[in-house]
């Protein structure tokens, strides 16, 4: 292009930043793809925008400190120690 317009040096596109308040749908939970339609990068030479895609982070599903060590211990390492009580796995070391 011999003159490209000053704004977008001839792509057609100029960058913009916005605010957008996003309504997740329920049953969201942390780690969800969210995609929203129309909310991407704009399309070049006048296309539609293309989509919005990202993770969901729900803090209240999120477990930190204590509480995280404590769903460890609960979750994974005391049912292991419960069945091999039960199977005689120890018993086989002593």
């Amino acid at each position: 292009m011999a003159d490209p317009c000053p704004d977008c040096g001839g792509s057609g596109r100029t960058r913009v930043t916005s605010e957008q308040t996003i309504e997740f749908p329920a049953g969201t939970h942390d780690g969800d793809e969210v995609r929203i339609s129309g909310m991407g990068h704009a399309g070049t030479n006048g296309a539609a925008g293309g989509d919005l895609v990202g993770r969901a982070h729900v803090e209240a599903e999120r477990l930190e400190g204590k509480a995280r060590t404590g769903f460890y211990l609960m979750g994974i390492v005391a049912p292991f120690l419960v069945l091999s009580a039960i199977s005689g796995v120890f018993s086989a070391f002593a």
